[in-house]
């Protein structure tokens, strides 16, 4: 027949037993199907009871579970063991219950056993240093991005760890620990950018203790701007012409000419084309094409070159295409 075990039982029996000494070690063991439900770490006990039962092999008398300030834990008695009920709390992080061997010689400590009790994390934060919502990728700077996923150190116990992805891929590790730093958990991820588009940086940080206690994510949005690689394409009847043309396009005098420009490429497209064929003839385009037509002439062409650049919101698009146009006399 199972009994629960109360605290006025326990104190009644210790005085039944006065001063007396005990006599003989007692043999006390812990059931071996001690069970915490989801426990990874220790002995953590997740949204559910768990139990462990303390035997009592000899010599005779019972066993009790005691909390570490000396009042009885939630048990049930049979026989000569008790069986130990732990519930979740919210309002301690761990407890240290005691088998206590008892009988008419005295009482006597025994067997412990640890629980943890999980919380959180219950709030974080997500951000990149020195970035907001774009980040340009131009050769002549650092084509990397430093993340930091942030956990208050009262958010969460025990501490956290750190589950990373960049648009929906796993980087090689797929657990990170944190440092503990002026009260926060912290972990910096640093990401190497490789070309424009849309980046998704994405911080799980779960519960030590079974990685999954409270589930909570945040996920930041960049939008990653590059130049054009290339140059800038003329096109004269055509044919296609990039970067510095050595050789001259002969042209006949009062030949009608149809000169174009296009750039292509970047993220985004760039915002302005200009394409100038000598002193007079200049076209600015806002997309990524300028067209100039014009009567070919030595005097319309008293700088006998056709030029074309392009600007980027990123600021550092500087190349330029460049072709010679002959006009003979």
């Amino acid at each position: 027949m199972k009994t629960i075990i109360s605290l006025p039982l326990l104190l009644a029996s210790l005085s039944h037993a006065g001063s007396q000494t005990i006599t003989g070690n007692p043999e006390v063991s812990l059931s071996s199907d001690c069970y915490i439900p989801w426990a990874r770490v220790d002995n953590c006990l997740v949204g559910t009871e768990g139990y462990c039962t303390c035997n009592l092999n000899q010599p005779s008398g019972r066993v009790l579970w005691v909390r570490s300030d000396g009042s009885l834990a939630n048990q049930q008695y049979t026989d000569s063991s008790s069986k130990l009920i732990v519930t979740s709390s919210s309002k301690i992080n761990n407890e240290t219950f005691t088998c206590v061997w008892e009988s008419a010689l005295g009482k006597q400590n025994a067997q412990t056993f640890n629980v943890l009790y999980p919380k959180g994390p219950t709030t974080m934060s997500l951000r990149a240093l020195g970035v907001r919502e774009t980040f340009d990728l131009c050769l002549a700077k650092s084509n990397s991005i430093t993340v930091v996923c942030e956990v208050p150190k009262d958010a969460v116990y025990p501490k956290p760890w750190f589950h990373f992805t960049v648009n929906g891929t796993r980087p090689v590790y797929d657990w990170y620990s944190g440092d503990l730093v002026n009260g926060v958990y912290r972990y910096n991820q640093t990401i190497k950018v490789e070309r424009g588009g849309d980046l998704s940086v994405y911080c799980w940080p779960g519960n030590s203790c079974t990685r999954s206690v409270s589930f909570i994510e945040k996920t930041l949005k960049i939008t990653v701007r590059e130049p054009p690689s290339n140059y800038p394409e003329i096109t004269i009847d055509g044919k296609t012409y990039t970067g510095i043309d050595s050789s001259a396009v002969n042209v006949q005098e009062g030949t009608r000419l149809t000169v174009s420009c296009k750039v292509s490429g970047g993220m985004p497209a760039v915002k302005e084309v200009t394409l100038t064929c000598g002193a007079q003839q200049k076209k600015s385009s806002s997309g990524g094409l300028a067209t100039l037509s014009f009567n070919a002439s030595r005097k319309s062409l008293t700088r006998p070159l056709c030029s074309c650049r392009a600007s980027h919101v990123t600021g550092c698009y500087d190349k330029q295409t460049f072709v010679r146009l002959n006009v003979p006399a």
